[in-house]
């Protein structure tokens, strides 16, 4: 008889409420969570990864950098730190810059709301550990996924944080919201753009962004870009990612960037794709990465069976781990902690009520 695991749903107003960790490990290994129990490679058990391009992965001592780029309690209270030659920022303090923006911009960090007392980090804490990133999907514009295993992940009571990023943000997006949460608790941390971010392309320079946010020449680099706008000539039109689209030329890319200078082309708005379609698929991949990641680091079997998996988000990254349990025909989730999902419900096939204490339901 298979063993099901039981999805603890939580649609939370704030994702501060997460509390410990504990793993799933009473189920029965029996096998059919993708793991050891019938025989099968725990790393390669996870369909769904066949698309995965070479992942890059860096490790960070902790010494001025680590998971949170070196940013604790003092580092997130504290203004930004710019670049020492802006004309060629090095990829430590673009990365620096981006955690640290996408953590400030959607969590506050004030003492007096309670930032580092009822939430956030108490301390300067800078969680050494490894980095992982890579593209996964086909033809151009291809998702991002990222997986961070801290140094100190709890192999005894292992969990795993799917940190899908909330708006057009790139792969740090969720690492307030969810992320850091994680890398307290010890767990490994499943971090996906879901395709939408961030992807900027400035048209007159023919300038994007790589991986690790690299700015690259369109026009000659070898590495693969972020986003690149969807032209007859280097995308595939028959795509059905591209059902019903006509794209525009190359010719007709340059022409508008020659009578409009200086524009932007972001990879949400303009890759022409329904990026929205997959959010919960690239937020499994993710979890899948983290799994097989972590397989490959540590010499035991990690499976859904005997580890936690806690998906955590806001906005429409609550929409994608919402997408993903809808999806997840692996078990792979174990809760869900939200904060506003925008999604669109079915129709409910019996009417029912909301009641909020001792207001009239509606």
């Amino acid at each position: 008889m298979q063993t099901t695991k039981k999805l603890l749903p939580v649609v939370a107003a704030c994702l501060a409420c997460l509390n410990g960790c504990s793993d799933s490990s009473d189920d029965d290994n029996n096998g059919n969570g993708n793991g050891n129990g019938n025989g099968q490679d725990p790393v390669t058990d996870f369909p769904g990864l066949e698309t995965l391009g070479t992942p890059v992965a860096n490790t960070y001592d902790g010494n001025g950098d680590g998971l949170l780029a070196g940013l604790g309690l003092t580092g997130l209270q504290s203004a930004p730190e710019f670049y020492n030659d802006p004309a060629a920022p090095a990829t430590a303090e673009i990365r620096r810059q981006a955690i640290h923006a996408n953590y400030t911009a959607l969590v506050d960090q004030s003492a007096a709301s309670g930032f580092g007392t009822l939430y956030g980090p108490v301390d300067d804490t800078t969680f050494p550990g490894t980095e992982t990133l890579a593209f996964i999907g086909e033809g151009i514009n291809r998702a991002t996924l990222m997986v961070q295993i801290p140094d100190a992940f709890n192999q005894d009571s292992p969990c795993i944080v799917a940190a899908p990023s909330s708006g057009s943000r790139g792969v740090y997006g969720a690492i307030g919201t969810g992320g850091a949460w994680g890398l307290e608790k010890g767990c490994a941390i499943a971090y996906t753009d879901a395709n939408k971010g961030t992807g900027a392309v400035e048209l007159t320079q023919n300038q994007g962004f790589g991986l690790q946010l690299d700015m690259l020449d369109l026009a000659t680099t070898t590495q693969e870009a972020s986003f690149r706008v969807p032209t007859q000539e280097n995308a595939n039109a028959t795509s059905d990612a591209y059902a019903g689209v006509t794209l525009p030329t190359q010719a007709d890319v340059d022409s508008y960037a020659q009578a409009n200078p200086n524009r932007f082309a972001f990879k949400h708005a303009h890759s022409q794709k329904n990026t929205e379609k997959d959010w919960g698929l690239h937020t499994l991949q993710a979890v899948k990465l983290a799994f097989k990641l972590l397989n490959e680091k540590y010499d035991q079997a990690f499976t859904p069976d005997n580890t936690l998996v806690i998906g955590a988000s806001v906005s429409n990254g609550g929409s994608a781990v919402l997408r993903a349990v809808e999806h997840d025909t692996e078990s792979l989730f174990d809760g869900v902690v939200v904060g506003e999902p925008n999604i669109n419900p079915q129709t409910a096939p019996e009417a029912f009520t909301i009641a909020m204490g001792d207001r009239a339901a509606l």
